[in-house]
């Protein structure tokens, strides 16, 4: 794993969003995310992500786990520089193209204030009321998307972290 192939997959991506027509220019561009085939790969891909970053944090999200990177050294694309990057692994069941799958912009507007902006696209909406981890999704291709939050992936990790320490008291 490499900055150069990031780089490809947001030149791709960044083609694909301005066929959506979201002005991104207003919003900083957080983390990406690559997605791995099986449970298997995740370990092998994990191992090499340990190359470009120290990982943050790993907890089960919705099925499958999710590792968050904290970059060692940020990966600076146009006015953004991205210090995190995520590693996906599919639901029981799903079937998934190892790859760079989504990158996160965060946003000030609500959700709902960032879907009436763009009403003709087809948002998915059934994670923007998630207690943690809450976004706004909207399909570029069959193996891409790009996801809006209002809370960027470290800062989230961070309160994540707390909860299960306060769960944990309790308990």
């Amino acid at each position: 794993m490499d900055h150069k192939k990031i780089l490809l997959f947001l030149d791709d991506f960044t083609d694909r969003m301005a066929l959506t027509g979201i002005n991104v220019s207003e919003y900083n561009l957080d983390h990406v995310a690559f997605q791995v085939a099986d449970s298997n790969e995740y370990e092998i891909v994990k191992t090499k992500f340990y190359t470009l970053g120290d990982l943050e944090h790993e907890a089960v999200v919705n099925g499958r786990r999710v590792g968050v990177f904290r970059l060692k050294k940020p990966i600076i694309y146009r006015s953004n520089t991205i210090t995190a990057i995520e590693l996906l692994e599919p639901k029981d069941g799903q079937l998934c193209i190892q790859g760079w799958e989504h990158a996160e912009f965060m946003i000030d507007d609500t959700f709902e204030e960032l879907i009436a902006k763009y009403p003709n696209l087809n948002w998915d909406t059934i994670s923007m009321n998630r207690p943690i981890y809450a976004h706004l999704k909207l399909k570029l291709s069959d193996n891409m998307q790009v996801k809006f939050n209002r809370l960027d992936v470290l800062s989230a990790v961070e309160l994540d972290k707390k909860t299960i320490k306060i769960r944990s008291k309790i308990i």
